[in-house]
């Protein structure tokens, strides 16, 4: 189930092998957020081509199915969705469908980001469902997130590879940490 047009929503962007969380967006659910989580993508992820495709997978939500096309040709994308359904209680086996591109349907899963997600709600205490801590504005809870992507990509360790997802990347070579972050001399990047 999707939040409504109404309710403050969060794309979010993970690379599969690394877990890096490549970009995330803050807003109205709608196609907007998506343009901005897609702008934010373009930064950090490398133009596809007819040789090598931008592999993509997500829930249900078709607005992917048009925002995509906006940023990249279709003939330069493999993209899967994952749809889950339920009835009430009553949960069922969701549907792998393949909207672009040549795939394996077995390969299509969101258990990565999902599996973000699921952090995200646990270590930031303005996403805690039925709480006193809940966001009151969008600037909050994007500066928030932010420090959440640096903690995540350059000071969490993956516990099989003992690596971060920066430097299994190739971003970082060392494991940062509180102390570096905050004693880290600011260079103007415009």
């Amino acid at each position: 189930m999707f939040p409504r047009p109404s309710q403050t929503a969060i794309a979010t962007c993970v690379k599969r092998e690394s877990l890096f969380l490549v970009a995330f967006s803050v807003g109205n659910w709608d196609k907007n957020l998506l343009r901005l989580l897609f702008n934010k993508v373009e930064d950090y992820v490398q133009q596809p081509s007819y040789k090598h495709k931008l592999i993509l997978y997500s829930d249900g939500n078709d607005d992917y199915t048009s925002v995509l096309l906006e940023y990249y040709h279709k003939d330069c994308l493999c993209y899967g969705q994952k749809i889950k359904t339920k009835d009430g209680k009553k949960v069922f086996p969701p549907i792998k469908k393949i909207v672009y591109g040549d795939m394996n349907p077995d390969d299509i899963e969101t258990n990565t980001v999902e599996s973000i997600n699921s952090v995200l709600r646990e270590k930031i205490s303005r996403l805690c469902r039925k709480t006193k801590k809940i966001s009151k504005n969008k600037y909050s809870l994007d500066s928030s997130l932010w420090l959440f992507k640096f903690a995540w990509n350059f000071i969490h360790k993956r516990h099989e590879h003992f690596l971060t997802p920066a430097m299994i990347e190739g971003i970082s070579h060392k494991r940062w940490t509180w102390g570096m972050f905050l004693h880290a001399k600011l260079t103007d990047v415009s």
